[in-house]
């Protein structure tokens, strides 16, 4: 009899400090304050929700787009176009090659997470950026913003793993079939108290992974006494902090043309609306292009005098803090409205937009990122990365007009800098 009334003492107890537990918890979060216990209280009864909500996003993309109720889909193209894009599902990256034509899969690889080199961007988080399809089906790819640059085979296997630089934004190949990639780290120059992000132009043998250049543009500006346009202008750019440069594209110059000499590099910085030429044979600045373009993105060579830009027209004051819950109709004219692609002639410097009526008339915009391809028959191909969008335009009318992945249950997925190929005849049979 007393065992069982020392037991029900005990039940007793536990239900009445739970009760008390519970008044506690629910006088907190009605706003309620206990003094210096009241934080704690809040981060013990959010903890629950924060592991759940925060398994939930590593189990999708970083960023998901609202689906637009009013876009109407169009495909209206007669010919083959192929598109390489990664894309998350559950546990892994699927890297597919579609014909745009029909949707049609041609062709898939995967990576998993088992050989990631996790830094400070999850998995699930780390963008699958602007792959390249290689003769052999072989793809060179990368984590965007981790130090995961791979090539893997057709069958999915790593060839090689450079983890030695963090990769970023765009890939390109140079005419001996060897990658440029951007790269960047933190600088601390304490005895100047200055801190900010350095962008590196790499280049990496696609035979082994191994660096055959990396040079820093700091480093490049200062000794083509340009210095000016790294520490001379406001550096400030929303919450990543000093990032006066942000290099977005390295577009290797394949044979020699009218104003420049095979194996120069076109370079885009959007946080300095800049596109310049550099040869680092000679490590010369050849040509400072700025113009009316705002924080560009991509940059691709036409022929042998001209190239294309895509203009994302985005104001710089976009990517201040407070901006992200501002409208288009917070800011003037056609800035940040909608974007466009400009073709500038090296000859006489001069800027033509091309299908400006589309852009204007489909409201293409992405504040960040984006990107474009002219097609030998003068169709465009352009990347709204931030809508989740792809088009394929021309003077006359829209061939292609829809969101690029499959919906999910609470948004689009964003394409991750897509690579179009107009045709596969330099795949080996």
């Amino acid at each position: 009899m007393k065992k069982g009334i020392v037991v029900f003492s005990k039940i007793v107890i536990v239900v009445l400090l739970l009760n008390v537990f519970s008044s506690t918890i629910l006088y907190v979060h009605g706003g309620g304050s206990l003094g210096f216990l009241t934080t704690p209280i809040k981060y013990f009864y959010e903890f629950p929700k924060l592991v759940i909500k925060v398994y939930k996003e590593f189990k999708q993309p970083e960023k998901l787009t609202t689906i637009d109720p009013n876009f109407t889909t169009i495909n209206q193209l007669k010919y083959d176009l192929f598109a390489l894009n990664g894309r998350f599902e559950q546990s892994k990256w699927i890297i597919s090659l579609t014909n745009l034509k029909n949707d049609s899969v041609i062709y898939e690889w995967y990576l998993t997470e088992n050989s990631y080199n996790k830094t400070e961007r999850n998995f699930s988080h780390a963008e699958l950026r602007n792959p390249i399809l290689l003769s052999d089906k072989s793809l060179i790819i990368y984590n965007d913003e981790t130090n995961n640059l791979y090539k893997i085979d057709k069958t999915s296997k790593i060839i090689w793993h450079n983890k030695d630089y963090q990769f970023h934004h765009g890939l390109s190949t140079d005419r001996t079939g060897n990658i440029w990639t951007c790269t960047r780290k933190s600088i601390n120059l304490a005895s100047e108290n200055v801190s900010y992000f350095d962008n590196y132009i790499t280049k990496i043998d696609v035979k082994n992974g191994l660096q055959l250049y990396h040079k820093s543009l700091t480093e490049i500006f200062k000794e083509n006494g340009l210095i000016a346009l790294v520490h001379g202008m406001g550096n400030q750019v929303g919450p990543m902090g000093n990032d006066p440069l942000h290099l977005n594209k390295i577009e290797p110059v394949l044979k020699d043309g009218l104003y420049w000499k095979a194996d120069d590099l076109f370079i885009s910085l959007r946080n300095r609306s800049l596109v310049f030429l550099y040869r680092p044979a000679t490590n010369k600045i050849i040509r400072i292009i700025q113009g009316p373009f705002l924080n560009q993105h991509d940059v691709d060579i036409l022929s042998d005098s001209t190239i294309c830009i895509f203009n994302n027209n985005a104001s710089s004051i976009a990517f201040a803090p407070k901006a992200e819950k501002r409208t288009s109709k917070d800011f003037s004219s056609s800035i940040n409205n909608f974007s466009e692609v400009l073709i500038y002639n090296l000859k006489d410097s001069t800027y033509t937009s091309i299908y400006k009526n589309q852009f204007i008339e489909n409201k293409i915009y992405t504040r960040t990122q984006g990107q474009q391809q002219l097609l030998s028959n003068g169709d465009l191909f352009v990347e709204s990365t931030d809508a989740g969008k792809v088009y394929l335009i021309n003077q006359k009318q829209v061939l292609i007009k829809k969101y690029f992945n499959n919906p999910k249950p609470n948004g689009v997925e964003r394409p991750h800098w897509i690579r179009i190929y107009e045709n596969l005849n330099f795949l080996n049979k």
